[in-house]
């Protein structure tokens, strides 16, 4: 599904399959799907890709800095730094030997959220 505007904190979308969205996921918004999703914009609300336990999903945003992430069946809190907003390059998380990795995408570099 696409989504073609901002999701704004109180809202949700939640979908069966994969999500792409051209706007922001505010703060206390959320985004739940049972595929992977994409965001053109700001993701700074609550995501979940995998809601049905697929931890093959994935996240990814031109500015990933979540309030939670959750991937499946795990979850992960962004640390403080990155509550900021200070995420400027595009993103993507994903379930890596059992722990959400958040790697750049252009580089090969990654953190772990834990």
């Amino acid at each position: 599904i696409m989504v073609y505007e901002t999701i704004h904190s109180g809202q949700s979308v939640a979908y069966d399959g994969d999500v792409v969205g051209l706007g922001d996921v505010n703060q206390g918004a959320e985004l739940i799907a049972s595929g992977s999703s994409v965001g053109m914009g700001v993701l700074r609300g609550m995501a979940h890709a995998g809601r049905a336990g697929d931890e093959t999903a994935s996240v990814s945003a031109n500015r990933l800095v979540p309030q939670q992430l959750r991937i499946g069946a795990r979850l992960a809190i962004a640390p403080d730094d990155m509550q900021t907003g200070e995420g400027l390059e595009p993103e993507r998380a994903f379930v890596d030997e059992g722990e959400i990795v958040v790697r750049h995408l252009s580089q090969t570099r990654s953190r772990k959220r834990h």
